[in-house]
């Protein structure tokens, strides 16, 4: 894969584009620069082409057209993760050190030690004993993000690094993505179904539509009520929430009533 960056950019898509078997474009000429300690979430309905996209970032899918050139050390989460063996959690996390031990190097003692960190920067460290594979899938997508970051890595791209979780973890979830931009510079690309992570984020939205080119900017900019309607297929407000001594917006999408006359309890 190219690594040639602009300045000093961790992924930079050019003109890019990826279409499936019967020709329809899922996405084209497609201009993306992500810098250091950016966060940007990807939105979209189902089949819009955004764990596709993430994947051609992760040199996983080749693009049809154009070019991406990303970091070396970029780390890769994908919305599901397939364990053959039964590892533990430690040993699971420590898969993330391969690139810094070099051939046929065994994990040392600071390995080991980093590896711990990594789990108790995303919660998990009670865990650390436990099988893998008798993990919920809401956990393992915690453990995978502390693989991730022992890698050292400069970008991680997560697909739906959410959807397992309850509220309480997607809200570890976004906080520590803000923390590790903030503190660490590490820039963050993250799918998601959830505008309301985007905003909570305040970060960079790149919204993939089915006819247009995809939206990209600044997610309080972006996600209007008429372009999140659209892009949901029914009707989405924004609802200005105070709870001193903050504000909050919140996405609220109006379901259909059903149309099924309730019967009443007995």
């Amino acid at each position: 894969m190219p690594t040639g960056l602009i300045e000093n950019d961790v992924v930079a898509l050019r003109h890019a584009g990826i279409r499936l078997p019967d020709g329809t474009w899922l996405f084209r000429d497609l201009n993306l620069r992500i810098a250091p300690g950016q966060r940007l979430c990807l939105l979209g309905g189902n089949g819009r082409g955004k764990t596709t996209l993430l994947r051609a970032i992760a040199g996983l899918t080749p693009l049809d057209e154009g070019s991406v050139c990303v970091t070396p050390a970029l780390a890769y989460l994908p919305q599901r993760f397939h364990c053959l063996f039964d590892y533990g959690v430690v040993d699971m996390v420590l898969m993330g050190r391969c690139r810094h031990l070099g051939l046929w190097r065994q994990p040392g003692a600071t390995d080991h030690a980093r590896a711990l960190d990594a789990l108790q920067t995303v919660g998990m460290q009670r865990l650390a004993a436990r099988s893998f594979r008798t993990l919920s899938g809401g956990e393992r997508q915690l453990v995978l993000l502390a693989r991730a970051l022992v890698s050292e890595p400069r970008c991680i791209v997560l697909d739906e690094p959410a959807s397992a979780l309850d509220l309480a973890n997607q809200s570890l979830l976004l906080a520590l993505l803000a923390r590790l931009a903030h503190q660490q510079g590490i820039s963050t690309l993250f799918s998601s179904h959830h505008p309301q992570h985007a905003l909570d984020s305040d970060c960079q939205v790149l919204v993939m539509r089915a006819d247009d080119l995809p939206l990209h900017g600044d997610a309080r900019t972006v996600l209007t009520e008429p372009v999140l309607s659209a892009l949901y297929g029914l009707p989405v407000r924004r609802i200005d929430i105070h709870d001193p001594p903050h504000r909050h917006t919140g996405i609220v999408p109006l379901f259909p009533s059903a149309t099924l006359q309730q019967e009443p309890c007995p």
